[in-house]
């Protein structure tokens, strides 16, 4: 019948007189050998009475089906890796990311754009009365904040770093920053060291890193404070992106979707999307896409084409170069930092000085006597064009006097056309070798 269990030393089989669980239902006492209990324990073995869940098959787990690769590198679809593993491969991979770096710890709100304050010797004081708010955050006394982006009143980037809270504002009582001790002075303010915002509205678990270049001064040295993204930019669909720092690429091209890239710094190379606003394009600079708008002291130097369409330049929009738009250019304010729309003159007492920034002038005589017209020279260069419109202060003819020009084979008017709605348009080149405006042309 095979071996019994035996409850006692003198090997007196088991009796069990209630009703047993495996296998028997028959509530009737019986011997149970080592054989049997073996038998009805694995057909109640069920993935749920051991554990496992979905799993409906034990078999389905051999030892087999746990990975062996510590490292982690072969990358298998199939094979659940160790928990030392795991650990490992983490380990490994912050490892490879901080080298080089030293943490700084947690704050508690970053500040990417300025603050009005005060500075000096470590401790900025907001000019601002009332408790400190940054990115949706009012930090406490003692804790830590970050300052990246100053500029203007409250210093430049010297003044950027960590800051400790030590006074935190509140009625008539302006909030106050101290440097933190593990970043106050030149040597613990190096590149390489980050820090990560753990509050705050919009930077909220980001990750900054100090990308200052050089030897740094504290409170004498820019410091430069990037945010580290975690991913592919090449992998990215990017829309509505602002990129701050400089762009030095062979080509930039439209990555997923690339919608009003905004770049405030130097692009270097060649935009082949859509450039929403440039700042300063050089260095054989191609736009090959749509050039919506080129604002403010935009530089576009060297060979610069726009194949698209480029709707607006204005304000000091210097286009030097080679510049070539085979598409629209709807209007350009400026070029080489000269005016090129029509600009009206102030008359006084019958004359007017025209500046050599202004490519049209437009005059009309403040009364009906002889007109006056000097034309500026400081800053012209050779072959400047210049014209000038003159319209009479009544339909009587002027007499013209003009200062600082002289005659080609055109020579300068001396008399107006006598219209008050028809002008005269005199064109002049300047010529460096006379400094004067040479008159080439009279309608």
């Amino acid at each position: 019948m095979g071996t019994t269990i035996d409850a006692a030393a003198n090997k007196t089989p088991v009796v069990r007189t209630d009703k047993i669980p495996l296998g028997d239902t028959s509530g009737v006492p019986k011997y149970y050998t080592v054989q049997q209990i073996e038998t009805d324990a694995l057909a109640q073995a069920t993935s749920t009475t051991v554990g496992l869940g979905n799993v409906t098959n034990v078999a389905q787990l051999p030892i087999s089906y746990l990975s062996t690769d510590g490292a982690m590198t072969a990358d298998s679809a199939t094979l659940v890796p160790a928990q030392s593993a795991v650990v490992t491969y983490v380990a490994a991979q912050l490892s490879a990311f901080l080298s080089g770096l030293t943490s700084k710890g947690a704050v508690v709100a970053i500040s990417t754009g300025n603050i009005a304050g005060s500075y000096s010797t470590g401790v900025f004081t907001v000019i601002a009365t009332g408790a400190l708010t940054i990115d949706g955050v009012s930090p406490a006394v003692g804790q830590f904040v970050a300052l990246v982006g100053q500029t203007g009143t409250g210093g430049t980037g010297t003044v950027n770093g960590i800051y400790v809270v030590t006074t935190a504002g509140t009625t008539g009582v302006s909030p106050v920053l101290t440097r933190a001790s593990n970043y106050n002075t030149s040597a613990n303010v190096a590149a390489g060291t980050y820090f990560i915002v753990s509050g705050g509205t919009t930077n909220k678990g980001t990750f900054w890193v100090n990308t200052t270049t050089g030897a740094v001064t504290l409170d004498t040295t820019a410091l430069v404070f990037t945010e580290v993204t975690v991913g592919s930019l090449a992998a990215s669909a990017l829309t509505g992106t602002t990129l701050a720092s400089n762009i030095v690429t062979s080509s930039l091209t439209t990555v997923g979707t690339l919608a009003n890239l905004t770049v405030t710094g130097t692009i270097v190379g060649s935009i082949n999307g859509n450039a929403a606003t440039s700042t300063t394009a050089t260095t054989a600079g191609t736009c090959t896409g749509n050039a919506s708008t080129v604002t403010t002291n935009a530089n576009l130097t060297g060979m610069v084409t726009s194949v698209g369409n480029a709707t607006t330049v204005v304000t000091n929009a210097n286009l030097s170069g080679d510049t070539t738009s085979s598409g629209n250019t709807t209007t350009t304010s400026k070029i080489n930092g000269i005016i090129q729309a029509g600009t009206a003159a102030t008359v006084t007492s019958n004359a007017t000085t025209l500046p050599v920034t202004t490519a049209i002038d437009e005059v009309t005589n403040s009364s009906a006597a002889t007109l006056t017209l000097t034309l500026a020279t400081s800053g012209a260069v050779n072959g400047q064009k210049k014209i000038i419109q003159v319209l009479d202060f009544s339909a009587v003819a002027q007499t013209l006097t003009f200062v600082n020009t002289e005659n080609s084979t055109v020579s300068v008017p001396t008399t107006s056309n006598g219209s008050t709605t028809l002008p005269i348009s005199i064109a002049f080149l300047f010529n460096t070798n006379t400094t004067k405006w040479r008159c080439v042309g009279v309608s």
